[in-house]
């Protein structure tokens, strides 16, 4: 069984932040479908990284698939029929939680201000999450192609 969750262009487009969260519903309909079918593989769509604590650790398969495109969906389909190797690893990390973000804190989180700070400084991605001592959930360059 395979569920496309994530963010569309309403929910994630330049000029504005987005959640780390998915949509209202999507986290419950994923532990219901795998109530179902416990060989559920998620397909998310999104820029970045989503939390996916609430079921991450009883889905067997999870494909980030960004933004794909105008062939996406052909591509997903040769991925799935196993016809394509994506030929890819994942390009960010994933953390568990926002808060374990290296960005997280270095701007304003309520949106008030309207404003972004970098004061994490060079402690970005890899050495951020070095600094902090925490693992993310998907390190950069995870992945079973190449």
């Amino acid at each position: 069984m395979i569920f496309c969750s994530g963010l569309d262009g309403a929910i994630e487009l330049e000029g504005r932040d987005r959640p780390f969260e998915l949509p209202y519903g999507q986290d419950l309909l994923i532990n219901e479908l795998l109530k179902v079918n416990p060989n559920l593989c998620v397909v998310l769509h999104a820029g970045g990284g989503m939390d996916m604590t609430p079921w991450i650790d009883r889905v067997p398969a999870v494909i980030h698939a960004l933004y794909a495109g105008q062939e996406g969906g052909n591509a997903l389909a040769e991925i799935l029929k196993g016809t394509a190797n994506p030929s890819a690893k994942l390009p960010f990390s994933i953390e568990k939680q926002w808060r374990d973000s290296p960005a997280y804190g270095n701007y304003d989180e309520t949106r008030a201000e309207k404003k972004v700070y970098y004061q994490e400084g060079i402690f970005m991605g890899y050495r951020g999450y070095e600094t902090k001592g925490i693992a993310p959930l998907f390190p950069f360059g995870f992945g079973l192609s190449y």
